[in-house]
């Protein structure tokens, strides 16, 4: 999209000095430095970047007068905040100019063949959300207390190694586990963890019972990229059996048969290869698209249900506070009204539950971890669920009575299921996420993405919830 945009200027205005650049992970390394250089210069020409999530890590970008989000919002608060963050950093003292954020969100108009998703107009509506949390709550998505963050914790292992030459396995787990930031981490899984690197011959153990790098933990140490622990979403090529339709980040668990809105149009998952970053996808008939995908970032539920909350009120946010300034242009308003008007056409204020033809649709409100953990209970169940957006799910061919009678003797009742067991579900491959995940043994791969990626306590709570409302 980036590239799109900045080809679309160049065509309309080629003889006009180019002044907009892309910034992307798949951008070679020479042109992002190209930008970035020229974005700190203070008395250089005037420069646009359009960019991804790239811009968000750390970089210093110098002074930014404007930041614009378009098309749709991110699906992280804290990614957004961010964002606007970037501009309006004060030169001097007498430079006043305060961050600038403006939002062009797109909503396509409606008509007789559009989405369900798109008459909710989620987009507009979750920008509403988000910008409310941060100025008026001044909130932002709290640090992953789940995650055992098994992949930075071998980086670490690697990095103490490499500092020292060798360590005891005692001073080791004294250092990271015990009084280092890996409490989570317990004898166990230390074990578990250093035995499976030996097998990969990341480690050895000499004769003193000291642990040192092995062969291969030599070569990543040495790489120069071992000094960064975090990665961008890897990026997969979406084809078709005749094209190819582009790239598109992926950083959320994705299974077959889950559907995708990309290039305008509404699509089906139907294959994933994870070797060549390929999915296979075929065109879904039979109505446009709604055009609700996210940004392969997980949507918090404390979003979600404020995205509900502004759809069950019916009245439009005060954004303010004595440090933020909130203008809406054009047919805000419009977009408002229209949204709570379809929200209760279809009556998401009586039932979150709804039939529309032979298909069921389900909408957590809840973002996405318990929307997929849904999707993979019901998958198990025998439905042919998936994720219709990050707080909604479809079920082909369903009714209301045959969701809801397993939603309560089944999903309400459950004592056997575990984040572990959903994770085991899926391909390893689709599991690793994290840069250093490869290393880990199956069982604690299946721990780590169970824990980030899943919420089985939460979605118990609100299917209890439903059902003491709904009984």
């Amino acid at each position: 999209m980036t590239a799109m945009l900045a080809d679309y200027k160049n065509q309309k205005h080629p003889m006009a000095p180019n002044e907009f650049f892309t910034h992307h992970g798949s951008l070679a390394k020479d042109l992002r430095e190209s930008l970035e250089k020229r974005l700190k210069d203070p008395y250089g020409p005037p420069t646009t970047a359009l960019c991804t999530t790239t811009l968000e890590l750390g970089i210093d970008i110098g002074k930014v007068d404007k930041v614009f989000q378009v098309l749709q919002p991110p699906n992280s608060v804290s990614s957004l905040r961010q964002r606007y963050g970037r501009s309006g950093r004060r030169q001097s003292k007498s430079d006043k100019k305060g961050s600038d954020l403006r939002m062009f969100i797109l909503e396509k108009e409606l008509t007789i063949r559009s989405g369900l998703l798109n008459a909710l107009r989620p987009n507009f509506i979750q920008s509403l959300a988000m910008l409310k949390l941060i100025v008026c709550d001044r909130w932002y998505e709290p640090p992953e207390e789940s995650n055992k963050y098994f992949s930075t914790f071998i980086h670490q292992i690697l990095a103490v190694i490499a500092q020292w030459g060798s360590v005891r396995t005692d001073h080791l787990f004294q250092l990271l586990c015990h009084l280092g930031p890996f409490k989570k981490v317990d004898t166990t899984h230390f074990k578990e963890i250093l035995v499976h690197l030996k097998t990969k011959e990341l480690i050895e153990q000499l004769k003193s019972g000291e642990i040192t790098l092995g062969f291969k933990g030599n070569r990543i140490v040495e790489h120069y990229d071992f000094f960064t622990v975090f990665t961008t979403p890897v990026e997969y090529r979406i084809v078709t059996e005749k094209s190819v339709l582009g790239t598109v980040p992926i950083g959320f668990t994705f299974i077959e048969g889950q559907n995708m809105i990309f290039a305008g149009k509404y699509w089906r998952f139907e294959s994933i290869d994870t070797e060549k970053k390929v999915i296979t996808v075929s065109p879904i008939k039979g109505g446009k698209a709604p055009s609700f995908f996210g940004d392969g970032m997980m949507m918090h539920h404390r979003i979600a249900q404020e995205m509900y909350q502004l759809y069950q009120s019916g009245t439009f946010p005060k954004i303010e506070n004595e440090r933020f300034r909130f203008h809406i242009e054009g047919k805000t308003m419009q977009l408002f009204e229209e949204a709570v008007k379809n929200f209760r056409t279809l009556k998401l204020n009586l039932d979150s539950i709804i039939q529309v033809g032979e298909h069921c649709y389900l909408f957590t409100w809840m973002g996405t971890k318990v929307t997929d953990t849904l999707v993979l209970l019901l998958q198990r169940g025998g439905f042919d669920a998936l994720r219709f957006s990050d707080f909604s799910v479809e079920i082909i061919d369903a009714s209301r009575k045959k969701i809801k009678d397993y939603l309560y003797n089944t999903l309400l009742n459950d004592t056997f299921s575990t984040e572990f067991e959903l994770a085991s579900m899926l391909p390893r491959k689709q599991l690793e996420k994290e840069k250093y995940d490869r290393f880990l043994p199956d069982s604690l791969l299946y721990l780590s993405h169970g824990s980030r990626a899943f919420d089985l306590e939460r979605l118990k709570d609100w299917v209890a919830e439903y059902f003491s409302l709904h009984i």
